[in-house]
């Protein structure tokens, strides 16, 4: 089966340690599709959604490396992870040269560009790694359809920040991996599984980003398993969730994270991280 895997920046270590760890479990990684990173449309719909404060501190902690950003334990585990197996590349590009992967950067995964790369390679499976909405073309460009990792227990909590939202909710946080439709989170769903609990929110948010990657795996080592027993969603199901208020989150930090309620801790759950 061929793999693709999607990037929404240049320097997206979610990413590259999603095709190092697909790769070491011997699947066929082609390449990635990236979005490029520096774009006007971008950076105003993050300010629109997030705010200056937040997409500064994103710029800060993911690009300059700066550890003294609110965000900075956003980044922390994923960068163990590398570490823990020994990867160096530090972008997108590095990374696909070293391995003599295909990597085609576009302002859009919905470009034609894009749906052409998938065609060209003869993808079976996209793995979205980030990147923004995709449309219709993408999503019917590979043969098995486009993989995605939600940390959000579908169908329930759709949208974003669903770990806080799951959280103001008094639920365990989930991971998801089903497939992308047209909706939004409303594919078939493959697998789910609690996130690892912390009473940090951002070191939390930061080892769902590792925990995804480790279900992604998870998931495609044993495809057809989990393929045939996915469940659809009906779209009157859950909710959408949007971007949390500053002030409605720093009180779910205060008031629920550092003071958890018992049942809102997986039984199962590890500090340690495997691929």
């Amino acid at each position: 089966m061929k793999i693709a895997v999607t990037a929404g920046h240049s320097k997206s270590l979610h990413s590259i340690a999603l095709m190092h760890t697909l790769r070491a479990n011997g699947h066929q990684v082609v390449g990635c599709l990236q979005v490029k990173t520096f774009q006007f449309k971008r950076l105003k719909t993050y300010l629109q959604q997030y705010g200056w404060k937040t997409v500064k501190a994103k710029f800060q902690s993911h690009f300059l490396k700066q550890e003294d950003t609110y965000l900075a334990n956003e980044t922390k585990p994923i960068k163990s992870y590398l570490y823990q197996l020994g990867i160096e590349a530090k972008t997108i590009d590095f990374f696909c040269k070293k391995n003599d992967l295909a990597h085609l950067k576009v302002n859009s995964l919905n470009d034609e560009k894009a749906i052409n790369f998938v065609k060209k390679h003869k993808i079976d499976l996209l793995i979205y790694s980030g990147g923004g909405i995709l449309r219709k073309g993408i999503i019917q460009a590979p043969s098995e359809g486009v993989l995605n990792a939600h940390s959000g227990w579908l169908p329930f909590f759709r949208g974003m920040n669903v770990i806080e939202w799951s959280l103001l909710l008094k639920f365990p946080p989930h991971t998801t991996i089903h497939f992308i439709d047209a909706g939004i989170d409303t594919g078939k769903i493959l697998y789910t599984e609690p996130i690892p609990y912390h009473t940090d929110l951002y070191k939390m948010r930061g080892t769902a980003t590792v925990h995804n990657i480790e279900l992604f795996n998870k998931v495609i080592n044993n495809f057809e398993y989990y393929k045939k027993r996915a469940k659809n969603q009906s779209k009157s199901e859950g909710k959408q969730f949007f971007v949390m208020h500053a002030k409605l989150k720093q009180l779910l930090i205060d008031q629920v994270i550092k003071k958890p309620d018992h049942t809102l801790i997986p039984k199962k759950q590890s500090d340690e991280f495997h691929a």
